[in-house]
């Protein structure tokens, strides 16, 4: 983010707001989505088992309103794509973005600790065509 505060863009008031809600919205939610979750979750069973007053209807209506707006966002997507609609995405979604703060608690440890280190996924690689070098030695062509 701080690259791009330096361009000429973040020094006007709109373009400051839009790399805040575009880069840092993001970013920050990614962190608190786990912790919101969690909490919400131990409130709730907490208040089940009589150890705590109840989770205040306004905090599961802001959950659900948050939750329907998003869905909304990505029905539209997947009609836009030209997928067809599945509710399994979108119902998933609301249990796989805690995890993302599990993935953004271990980049901003690495961020710290090992600055220019890289996490890949290991992908194994691609069979070749087996009549590849044939096919290279009568064409005489190099490689796409």
């Amino acid at each position: 983010m701080a690259v791009h505060a330096r361009g000429a863009a973040a020094r006007t008031p709109r373009g400051a707001a839009a790399l805040v809600l575009t880069l840092a919205l993001p970013v920050a939610s990614s962190h608190l989505h786990g912790p919101l979750f969690v909490w919400l979750l131990l409130q709730w069973s907490g208040s089940m088992l009589g150890l705590c007053s109840a989770v205040p209807a306004m905090d599961w209506m802001l959950v659900f309103f948050g939750w329907t707006c998003v869905a909304i966002a990505g029905a539209q997507a997947q009609r836009r794509a030209g997928h067809r609609q599945r509710p399994l995405p979108l119902l998933g979604a609301i249990f796989y973005w805690p995890l993302q703060s599990l993935a953004a608690a271990k980049a901003l440890r690495q961020f710290v600790v090992a600055p220019f280190h890289w996490d890949k996924t290991p992908h194994t690689p691609r069979a070749a065509n087996p009549l590849l070098p044939r096919l290279l030695a009568r064409t005489g062509r190099a490689l796409p």
